[in-house]
């Protein structure tokens, strides 16, 4: 409508309009991604909308199944290199700011929940079912009781500063490829590269990847709970279980202490406010949280805004201002009521809770 527009304005000539309508047309109908700030094209054909057979990949996927034993890295990253034919998904939070389309190379595995619908299982769960198992094998054999619903698979490009709105809980992350560079930077804290090793963060965080600095394939897998994994369909619940994904459920109850307490201080379940009580000191933490490695990872610690609810030695939670909880236990700044522990059975209720703005 703007180029119609200029073109009648006379700003720009009739033949200049036809010309750009016809690149942009022709760059959203072959989902053609300009260079990102890695400097690569994707190598391989990409398919808004529509899921083109993949046969080497499902045909080798299946052939790591039927081995019956653990799956490695490298298993997983020879199937995902076999892709000939990778689907597309229009993700405007994550696309480069500089590309003309919000389109992006990528899938998702297990629940998915599109806007305004009901969670169901992903597109791609159905299409690539072998390829899906074998994904979802890969972190139930290295990730022992971590709970997930989904998995986002996401290939060649560098996705800009975003937030996971509508993950619960610690995500995974693991890259796959030959690619340089393309570490997970989390704001405020140092990048971390992830290439063929597991790392844990937050996905509430505003977090970005940094650039790629050669010309390497970069495939990353993304494990998370997608905070509606407990008001799923039964039938849905019966499929993602099947396939092996350990967050799913139609009841509306969490699956873990932690879940429950995260939908509490995001403003999810019952109807009362978070208190803050006076006296706390960074003497009363008997820091326990510090053994799990991941802080955010751990149920004796959450993020509240800028501030993090740390648990103490005699087991009240204490408020502290930082980037992460071990600068906020030097900075504690009051003591808060567990507001799941006084009120076990308004959890579960309905209404909102009102969260203190510190």
């Amino acid at each position: 409508a703007l180029v119609a527009h200029l073109a009648a304005m006379k700003k720009i000539s009739d033949s200049q309009a036809l010309a750009f309508l016809a690149k942009q047309k022709a760059a959203q109908a072959a989902a053609v991604q300009p260079k990102t700030p890695m400097g690569v094209v994707p190598t391989v054909a990409l398919h808004t909308g529509v899921f083109k057979k993949n046969t080497k990949a499902e045909t080798h996927a299946a052939q790591v199944l039927a081995k019956r034993q653990p799956v490695t890295i490298k298993e997983v990253e020879e199937v995902l290199c076999l892709m000939e034919h990778w689907p597309s998904q229009d993700r405007p939070n994550v696309s480069p700011e500089h590309c003309l389309t919000t389109t992006v190379p990528g899938m998702c595995f297990g629940l998915s929940v599109p806007r305004m619908q009901n969670p169901r299982v992903s597109a791609a769960t159905t299409e690539y079912p072998n390829v899906a198992k074998l994904v979802v094998k890969l972190a139930r054999d290295h990730l022992p009781g971590f709970l997930f619903s989904s998995c986002q698979v996401n290939y060649n490009y560098t996705s800009k500063r975003h937030v996971d709105g509508n993950n619960l809980g610690p995500s995974y992350i693991i890259g796959l490829g030959d690619y340089q560079g393309g570490e997970l930077a989390i704001e405020g804290k140092k990048p971390q590269g992830c290439r063929r090793k597991w790392l844990s963060f937050c996905g509430t965080d505003p977090h970005w990847t940094c650039p790629v600095t050669n010309t390497g394939t970069r495939i990353t897998l993304i494990y998370f709970a997608n905070n509606k994994y407990n008001t799923t369909p039964p039938e849905v619940v019966k499929e993602l279980k099947r396939i092996g994904f350990t967050a799913a459920r139609s009841d509306g109850k969490d699956s873990s202490k932690e879940f429950e307490q995260l939908r509490l201080l995001r403003g999810g379940g019952g109807d009362r406010k978070l208190v803050i009580v006076s006296g706390a000191t960074p003497s009363s933490l008997n820091g326990e949280y510090k053994n799990t490695g991941e802080p955010h990872n751990s149920r004796a610690c959450f993020r509240l805004n800028q501030h993090w609810v740390l648990k103490a030695g005699d087991g009240s939670w204490v408020l502290g201002k930082g980037n992460d909880p071990f600068e906020a236990e030097e900075r504690v700044v009051a003591r808060v009521a567990d507001p799941l522990a006084a009120h076990p059975a308004d959890a579960r209720g309905g209404g909102t809770i009102k969260t203190m703005q510190v």
